[in-house]
């Protein structure tokens, strides 16, 4: 699951749209924070072009209490 500048996520709409998307690095340092309810978008992009080419945690956090995680690689 590599990725370059570009992190394009698709969410479940059951799930609504009241969510935040965070970025951390391997060592739990937070470096990026995706707002979903300003956004009010089922299919977030993320900019990743700021970030340092590495391994990266990306969870995504309901307001109802589910949590989502994944681990990409930027490259």
């Amino acid at each position: 699951n590599p990725t370059s500048n570009t992190l394009y996520i698709e969410l479940n709409e059951e799930l609504g749209t009241s969510y935040n998307i965070e970025v951390s690095d391997m060592m739990g340092k937070l470096v990026f924070i995706f707002d979903g309810q300003k956004q009010n978008t089922l299919l977030p992009i993320i900019n990743l072009s700021e970030l340092k080419e590495g391994a990266y945690h990306v969870s995504i956090r309901y307001n109802n209490g589910i949590t989502l995680n994944k681990s990409i690689i930027k490259q």
